[in-house]
């Protein structure tokens, strides 16, 4: 008789035991979900035409081209190391702007384009971007539109 009350007794421990660790299992596993969820980042939203976050653009670079006189081969192969090394450069969020200086504008110059860097492909952060969407922006949103619109502007044209 003193032997099966001693293996109830265990039987009750042990069948405690798990529904304690159980329990505790569960209230850690529910915390870390809670915490996780609670913690996790916002996602950027930005402007489809101009990629600048919502909130706008940290600083803004702005190129200005007077193109009232045509450029020489020097200062145009200059003028195109000089952007590329700045669109190289320009941190994320950044907007760079371009405008032109023609001879028969005479009202305030709106700019050609305006873009922000999409972010260094490089220094993604996995959690919340993704490294193949800001290299394809940054490359066909961001540099691409920019090189186009330079190479139009450094053409060879004189104003009368």
């Amino acid at each position: 008789m003193p032997r099966r009350r001693k293996k109830r007794k265990d039987n009750i421990k042990e069948v405690l035991l798990y529904i304690v660790g159980g329990t505790l299992i569960a209230i850690l596993l529910v915390a870390v979900v809670v915490f996780f969820t609670w913690l996790k980042p916002e996602p950027i939203v930005r402007d489809p035409v101009t990629l600048c976050r919502s909130e706008g653009p940290y600083s803004i670079t702005a190129i200005l081209l007077d193109r009232t006189d045509s450029f020489g081969t020097h200062t145009r192969n200059d003028l195109k190391v000089q952007i590329q090394n700045l669109l190289d450069s320009v941190e994320e969020n950044h907007e760079i702007s371009l405008f032109a200086m023609e001879s028969t504008h005479e009202e305030a110059l709106d700019p050609i384009i305006r873009v922000c860097n999409p972010g260094d492909p490089d220094n993604v952060d996995p959690l919340i971007q993704s490294e193949a969407i800001v290299r394809r922006n940054w490359q066909q949103k961001f540099r691409q539109p920019l090189g186009e619109v330079m190479r139009t502007l450094l053409e060879e044209k004189e104003a009368p």
